[in-house]
Formats: C-alpha cells, structure tokens, sequence
C-alpha cells in the first residue's frame, strides 16, 4: 500500500471517527475489537470492501466512490477493475437528469415514502 493510500483511508477512518465520537464507536458498530481498525492503518490487514462501504457511510462519504477509490489505492492487482467500474459509473451517472437513488435522501419515518419514486 503507498503512503498516499494509507493517508487516504486514514482520512476516511477519522471522518468516520469525528462522526461516530471514537474508533471505539466504530468498531462496536462493526462487532469487532477496536484493534481490527488500528491493523487495517499499519497494513497488518485489509479492510473487505463492504467495510469501506460502512466507513464510508459512517463518515458521510459517497459510498461507491469511496469504496472504488480506496480499493484502487489499497489493491494493485485489482485497481483498473476499479476505475473500469468508476469509469462506467460516472458515464451513467453524468448522462442521467435525474438524481439516483443514492443521492437524494428519502424520510425513513414512513415505509411508504422511504422508498424512491420512479418516473
């Protein structure tokens, strides 16, 4: 992993750490000892992507784009998959008017309005 990346997901866990008041608070979220998150910062284990996706959303990130990216930075082997997946993505996103569905928030008082409305 490069300096760069660690300095990202670093970034990325402390966002989630302002939000939630503690890597304590984190690691009580995900069901695993605080210990888990120092060893994803000193490369001693990587976080799956589906980690990322909930440190992202801890931190108020855009979830894809932060899983993509910190996956590119923290795997080689499978970083053009990634930006193929970023790539296609945002070509999507950017030729659609409409917000998607992770972009607009949706009241979760009421099943029936939590849900999106498709036109």
């Amino acid at each position: 992993m490069s300096t760069v990346a660690k300095m990202r997901f670093e970034e990325l866990v402390d966002a989630a750490k302002r939000n939630k008041g503690s890597k304590g608070e984190i690691a009580k979220e995900f069901g695993f000892q605080q210990s888990r998150i120092g060893d994803w910062i000193a490369k001693r284990r990587k976080p799956e992507a589906a980690e990322i996706a909930i440190l992202a959303e801890m931190a108020g990130w855009p979830i894809l784009e932060t899983v993509a990216e910190i996956e590119m930075e923290l795997n080689d082997k499978y970083k053009d998959i990634w930006k193929k997946a970023m790539t296609e993505w945002r070509a999507q996103r950017d030729s659609n008017p409409r917000p998607l569905p992770s972009e607009v928030d949706f009241p979760s008082s009421n099943p029936v309005l939590s849900r999106p409305i498709l036109i």
